[in-house]
């Protein structure tokens, strides 16, 4: 008779339950589910649904069986504000973007896109704090300032946009001090280069005095760096000790590298270049 009444109340308080939550997308099956294996109240399960009605917050049936504790600190994520929003794993994610110069706006967009989480972020990371090669960028790595360019792509597909928008005009404003100090023409002459760049020029001007001929104007704007063996022969020779004094000078600055107040030159313009969104689903 007892295991009887049990079960009637049971059914009683599953009906009950129904009712409440079929307005929010709850089944009967999920009904069952909450009051035989939850043990979920009614007045507990309608305090709980007002306030995901107030938090706007859906998937009525997993939440009435989450304990007290996630419960509650699901609604203060939902009803706070900034960092407070942030569940467990994306505070991870968010800390992790903070210690490396992401300003916290910024990081709190990111830990908050679905599907990423903190292993993703040391995935971009590691690409952007990859050891570059120093004579070419004139820095042994990126600028921990300009993580927040790329961040926002995943580790494969920041690859095209880190080469072409971040270190190629690196490798230029690196390669223009190389040619100020080494190759004071450069001053006089660099108006008349038009969209060559002052890396392409650079590696031109190393071809010639390598080969022991003068690096004139008309072979550095008019050939590239493939068509000059072809007109090697017809170059004029030049002095072998101007030569290796102009290579060594070359040699000397790369050792030297950008300095200060030029990285922070180049930076500024750097922090200016837009690059394109990823795709939504990012990862």
């Amino acid at each position: 008779m007892g295991a009887k009444r049990s079960q009637t109340r049971l059914r009683i308080l599953t009906k009950q339950l129904h009712e409440l939550i079929q307005p929010h997308g709850g089944t009967l099956q999920g009904a069952r589910f909450l009051v035989e294996t939850k043990s979920v109240k009614i007045e507990e399960a309608r305090r709980r649904i007002e306030l995901m009605k107030q938090a706007g917050i859906k998937g009525v049936t997993r939440n009435l069986g989450a304990s007290k504790r996630d419960f509650e600190e699901m609604i203060k994520r939902k009803k706070g504000v900034g960092v407070e929003r942030l569940s467990p794993k994306q505070k991870a994610s968010y800390m992790l973007l903070i210690m490396n110069e992401i300003l916290p706006e910024q990081a709190i967009q990111l830990a908050t896109i679905k599907g990423v989480n903190v292993s993703s972020f040391e995935k971009r990371l590691a690409v952007l704090k990859r050891k570059l090669d120093f004579s070419k960028y004139g820095v042994n790595r990126l600028p921990s300032k300009l993580y927040s360019q790329l961040i926002h792509l995943d580790s494969y597909r920041m690859q095209k946009p880190l080469r072409a928008k971040i270190l190629r005009p690196l490798e230029n404003a690196n390669a223009r001090r190389i040619l100020y100090v080494a190759f004071p023409q450069w001053k006089k002459m660099k108006h008349v280069y038009g969209l060559i760049e002052a890396r392409t020029v650079l590696a031109k001007l190393e071809y010639l005095l390598e080969k022991g001929k003068m690096p004139y104007e008309k072979y550095l704007r008019q050939y590239s760096l493939e068509q000059l063996p072809t007109v090697i022969p017809s170059i004029e020779p030049i002095d072998p000790k101007l030569s290796e004094w102009i290579l060594s000078k070359i040699k000397q600055a790369r050792k030297e590298g950008l300095n200060k107040a030029e990285l922070e030159w180049v930076l500024q313009k750097l922090k200016k270049v837009e690059i394109p969104e990823n795709n939504k689903k990012l990862g």
